[in-house]
């Protein structure tokens, strides 16, 4: 493949796949295994904001697809198809860009 159609396929992938795998991932459903007990910063209390204690060993899963549609982390238009995002910061400060 040359270079071209290479850097051609890249941008293809950014400005169609991430958009739309953000909201509807492939995985519904992820979870992983605390490995050492650790404290989480937030989530925890009432209002979800105080620390939460995470022993070793605890199963800590998330549903993928309310995590991409959080308006918090994307912005109150999470639930539209905006590959535009993908090349500016959202409103939690995160710059949407595939890791290199």
């Amino acid at each position: 493949m040359s270079v071209v159609l290479q850097t051609r396929r890249q941008i293809f992938d950014l400005i169609l796949f991430d958009p739309a795998l953000r909201l509807h991932p492939i995985v519904a459903l992820n979870s992983r295994v605390a490995s050492k007990d650790t404290v989480l910063p937030v989530g925890g209390g009432l209002d979800g904001r105080s620390p939460v204690f995470v022993p070793q060993g605890s199963i800590v899963a998330f549903h993928t697809p309310a995590l991409h549609r959080r308006k918090d982390l994307w912005g109150e238009d999470a639930d539209v198809f905006n590959p535009e995002r993908w090349s500016r910061e959202t409103p939690a400060g995160y710059v949407c860009r595939r890791p290199k």
